[in-house]
């Protein structure tokens, strides 16, 4: 299965289920008493006390070509496909509804294939030469709402302790493919959003996400900036179609060896030197089942970066509010 007929295929999929959210409800305008969750609960809410939020977002990579530092689109002979499976928890522990506690727990799997091979042939979670797969990292995170008056704005913070064996593959896995960064993950979001009548919304994030190097790692520390814009529009309650761009860069915080003018060994740490970015762009759909379980499905490509991927994504994301 090629590309092309993969994104056919994901829209196909996107059409049938707007075609099928047409068909389920005659509501055009959230009203006041009838207001969905994917309208409500953006990631800039934060849940009450004694309310449960659980997610399972699944993350689709693959390419086969890169750009380089001159953002020259490289070829590859080979397609490399990459799952990211985020699970996390979110609890309510304030009274206050401006904090909440939980925990995220990671999945990656990697396949190094042909170019013509399908890339969810990654979903089969095989270990050998050419693919891996495990739980990678774990950690704690907090939500909070830092301002009393302004609930749509919110910050989110994680730590991620890597859990797998050598997940560079330089030691004991070196005869596998790269699969995970080995190193100790501070993931801070910046979460906003607003409103605009019933229909239209938009929803702003800007991240901090620190990777510290640890040992089993060949990844200097370094600093990711996502910042990242979703504006979306509701035709019914329960439905949204959104328009999303991101971009990041990286900044390198380890420091580098040089030699002075004097033969001297310094160490010296540039943390505005950019190292490697990346932008990319898509669409995608939120549906309210039930009023509990939400689905949304989205499809991005990369369209440029500097030492990076100029592949796409699929993505499938499963949350339940209790």
């Amino acid at each position: 299965m090629n590309s092309g007929r993969i994104k056919v295929g994901f829209f196909i999929l996107i059409a049938s289920l707007m075609a099928a959210v047409n068909l389920q409800s005659q509501d055009t305008i959230p009203d006041s008493g009838k207001v969905s969750n994917i309208f409500t609960f953006t990631p800039s809410k934060l849940l009450k006390k004694g309310q449960f939020e659980m997610q399972l977002f699944n993350n689709l990579y693959t390419q086969t070509a890169y750009h380089d530092e001159n953002r020259e689109n490289i070829e590859l002979d080979t397609r490399d496909t990459y799952y990211s499976g985020l699970f996390y928890l979110l609890y309510g522990v304030s009274k206050s509804s401006r904090v909440n506690i939980g925990f995220d727990l990671n999945l990656k799997s990697v396949l190094i294939d042909s170019t013509k091979g399908s890339p969810f042939k990654v979903f089969q979670f095989k270990n050998t030469p050419y693919s891996r797969t495990a739980l990678t990292s774990v950690g704690p995170k907090v939500k909070f709402q830092p301002l009393n008056n302004v609930s749509n704005f919110s910050i989110q913070s994680a730590f991620w302790f890597p859990i797998a064996k050598d997940l560079e593959s330089i030691e004991d896995l070196s005869d596998y493919p790269w699969m995970d960064y080995h190193m100790y993950t501070w993931w801070n979001q910046f979460f906003y959003d607003k409103n605009f009548g019933t229909k239209w919304q938009i929803f702003t994030e800007a991240d901090l996400l620190f990777r510290f190097k640890a040992k089993n790692s060949n990844t200097p520390t370094h600093l990711d900036v996502p910042i990242s814009v979703f504006v979306s529009w509701f035709p019914l309650t329960k439905f949204t179609a959104y328009y999303m761009i991101q971009y990041s860069p990286r900044f390198q915080l380890e420091k580098t060896e040089s030699y002075n003018s004097e033969g001297e060994l310094e160490y010296t740490v540039d943390p505005f030197d950019l190292i490697s970015d990346y932008a990319h762009t898509g669409l995608g759909i939120k549906y309210q089942i039930s009023k509990t379980l939400n689905l949304e499905a989205s499809y991005t490509y990369f369209f440029t970066s500097k030492n990076g991927g100029a592949g796409s994504t699929y993505n499938l994301g499963i949350r339940i509010i209790l």
